[in-house]
């Protein structure tokens, strides 16, 4: 009977220990992410006042522009996969066309 109060003591003692790590590390992590808030908010803040709302603007019209251009590049790059697949279709027909003709020209020779 004396060991199961001695083993509830120590669990007793190992949920309060774990529950003070955790609340420890909670509120740890708690700070250094408000902290990490503040700093981002501060330099939004800074790039805002050095940077104005026009030049912001232009910025997101080239990132858009940009885009485009992406979208453009894609679909000629896939256009270029497609008349490569053409390619390579008439280049293996054409040498399985001219095959046996040059066997028949090497044999013609040999004579």
């Amino acid at each position: 009977m004396a060991d199961a109060g001695y083993s509830c003591v120590v669990i007793l003692i190992a949920v309060i220990v774990w529950l003070v790590v955790i609340g420890a590390l909670s509120t740890w992590v708690g700070l250094r992410g408000l902290r990490l808030y503040r700093r981002v908010r501060g330099l939004q803040q800074e790039i805002e006042r050095l940077m104005p709302m026009q030049r912001i603007e232009e910025i997101n019209l080239k990132a858009a522009r940009l885009k485009e251009k992406q979208a453009a590049l894609q679909l000629a790059v896939a256009d270029m996969q497609e008349s490569l697949g053409h390619l390579s279709f008439v280049t293996t027909t054409g040498k399985n066309l001219v095959a046996p003709l040059l066997v028949l020209r090497y044999a013609t020779r040999r004579k």
